[in-house]
């Protein structure tokens, strides 16, 4: 099974890494890692490697397209992504079912991460 992304990519169904890059001092950056670590566990089957990608200031943030922290990416591709929303040095929020908050649901993830 494949999941459609912005930007018309797709995950297949085992996602190999998932790395969630952050801002030193993210106050959101333990809701990501939790949220993510609950996901993976819910998902069941192999657990893909989570990577921890701190980004040190607005030039790295530029060079890699960061989206704000914090950013979790799935084989290296933002599964969050809004269109039109440039890279910058800056805090994130993610539209979920409870309202605009600083991770991804466990829903969303989950939907990211299911597997066939």
């Amino acid at each position: 099974m494949t999941l459609p992304l912005a930007g018309g990519f797709t995950v297949a169904s085992v996602a190999r890494t998932i790395t969630i890059q952050y801002l030193r001092g993210c106050p959101h950056k333990a809701l990501a890692e939790a949220r993510v670590a609950e996901a993976v566990q819910r998902c069941g089957g192999p657990a893909p490697a989570v990577i921890l990608q701190e980004i040190a200031d607005a030039e790295d943030a530029a060079r890699v397209g960061f989206a704000g922290s914090p950013t979790v990416l799935v084989d290296g591709i933002d599964a969050f992504e809004r269109p039109g929303a440039g890279a910058g040095f800056a805090c994130r929020l993610y539209r979920t079912g409870e309202g605009n908050e600083g991770a991804p649901s466990l829903d969303q993830l989950c939907a990211v991460l299911a597997t066939a």
